[in-house]
């Protein structure tokens, strides 16, 4: 099917050769050999794709949309563009080793959610902590500390949502040079969750500036979540 995709002019990206969780280090692992099964996933699928097609393209999406530092790191040196999987726009700030993308598929096909996600425009919001996404397995409520530059929306209006609680809580720490802090209202699961972070268009009624981040965490045991 790809081979006549990239017959037909479609560009290919990477997007792993076997489909693991990247994050997760297998028992007895060590950080030299998981770093270096990373990059074997990133670079033996490229060469494969560059093998039988022409249409191989420097793009790597991320297995589940899950990355760590250190994952992202690697897709860094490699010279990847890497694409995640949390909500949002792509705008001229947007970290080029992990692009949001909105889901459109099964469960989040909605034609009036759709329509407000082809409206949407970036947040500019600069992560300020914490220094990774991967949680403890006894993380409750992670504070999320951002940095939202001036722009043409209503900064005052700034709203976020956790996935499956709803709205939280907004500390401002300077509320001049936009720096705040969002805490969930309960404790988080297992599994991914993401702080979503809107702020409305101070130009054109309808559309939102949108942010996300999003968040990994392991069993209470320190293992990992099933899919």
């Amino acid at each position: 099917m790809w081979q006549e995709m990239a017959a037909a002019g479609a560009d290919l990206g990477n997007h792993s050769r076997s489909h693991p969780h990247l994050v997760r280090r297998r028992e007895g692992e060590s950080r030299e050999q998981w770093l270096g099964r990373v990059r074997e996933e990133i670079t033996g699928a490229q060469q494969r794709l560059e093998v039988e097609t022409d249409a191989a393209v420097p793009v790597f999406a991320y297995p589940f949309g899950e990355y760590s530092a250190a994952v992202a790191q690697v897709v860094t040196e490699l010279g990847y563009f890497g694409v995640g999987q949390q909500s949002g726009a792509v705008g001229p700030g947007t970290d080029l080793t992990a692009a949001p993308r909105f889901p459109l598929a099964s469960g989040f096909a909605d034609l009036e959610a759709f329509a407000t996600k082809v409206r949407s425009r970036p947040l500019p919001a600069e992560v300020l902590a914490p220094a990774d996404r991967i949680l403890a397995p006894d993380a409750q409520r992670p504070v999320l500390r951002l940095k939202v530059a001036k722009g043409p929306y209503r900064l005052e209006a700034l709203a976020c949502y956790a996935s499956g609680q709803g709205r939280m809580a907004l500390e401002w720490l300077d509320r001049e040079a936009g720096v705040v802090e969002v805490r969930p209202e309960e404790p988080l699961g297992p599994g991914r969750t993401k702080y979503n972070c809107t702020a409305p268009s101070s130009e054109t009624g309808g559309v939102f500036h949108w942010f996300s981040y999003l968040w990994l965490k392991p069993n209470p045991d320190g293992s990992w979540y099933a899919e």
